[in-house]
């Protein structure tokens, strides 16, 4: 028995350690993509870019004349400068707190999010698990704070949440000396604020897709409602 109830309790931490990875993981996803999507939007624009060249030398050879050797040359410079110059633009800009504090509640998940990815690698490992935490919250909260009244009370709670409370506890821990006496103590009580933030996150999100199954029982009720009223008028037709 006692190596069935061992057996067991290692089950359970293994299913509580899956759970608790899952966040962990959506959030590492998802910086991937999003990292995958910017490289290839610059690659987009290398290959149309180069096209353009190519056309433009094809041209040229149709209605001027053939290109001579210095021709190609100058074609092939024209198609590498492109290349190398689209590589690295746009350059990619750290959102910062003021603009996050005035964005719309439609653009401020994304901001907050890339503003957290440029601060994360900073973290102590605890506070990087806090993090993914959050953003897949964030993340998961962005298409109702998108539909929500900029004046609506829970638009206003999330703002305060990740747009003022979440960036100003990461700037405060981060400006806590790397060899302060107190640095164990800032640690913990910088976990603990970001534990705090994601209840609250959790909170205000479960409270959201209340409203939404509320919503739905209402249409379900009116659509029933419409179809019972109109069944024995069919019927007598």
């Amino acid at each position: 028995m006692r190596d069935v109830d061992e057996v067991l309790a290692r089950y359970d931490a293994w299913l509580e350690q899956l759970r608790a990875s899952a966040p962990v993981e959506a959030a590492r996803l998802k910086r991937l993509r999003r990292r995958a999507q910017a490289v290839w939007r610059r690659v987009t624009r290398i290959l149309i870019a180069n096209a353009a060249i190519l056309l433009a030398a094809v041209t040229w050879g149709a209605l001027v004349g053939p290109l001579d050797f210095w021709g190609l040359v100058v074609t092939v410079l024209a198609m590498a400068g492109a290349a190398v110059f689209l590589a690295g633009w746009p350059r990619g800009r750290d959102p910062v707190v003021s603009s996050m504090r005035t964005a719309g509640l439609a653009e401020l998940p994304a901001q907050v999010e890339d503003w957290l990815d440029s601060k994360r690698a900073a973290l102590p490992p605890a506070a990087r698990r806090e993090v993914d935490r959050i953003m897949v919250l964030i993340d998961d909260l962005a298409p109702e704070l998108g539909r929500l009244d900029p004046l609506d009370p829970r638009g206003l709670e999330a703002r305060e949440l990740i747009g003022n409370h979440l960036p100003g506890l990461v700037e405060a821990y981060a400006a806590v000396p790397a060899r302060a006496g107190g640095q164990a103590e800032a640690r913990v009580r910088f976990e603990e604020g970001l534990r705090l933030i994601r209840a609250e996150l959790e909170k205000l999100g479960a409270g959201l897709a209340a409203e939404r199954i509320r919503d739905l029982r209402v249409e379900g009720r009116a659509l029933e409602s419409r179809v019972r009223g109109s069944g024995p008028e069919e019927g007598e037709g």
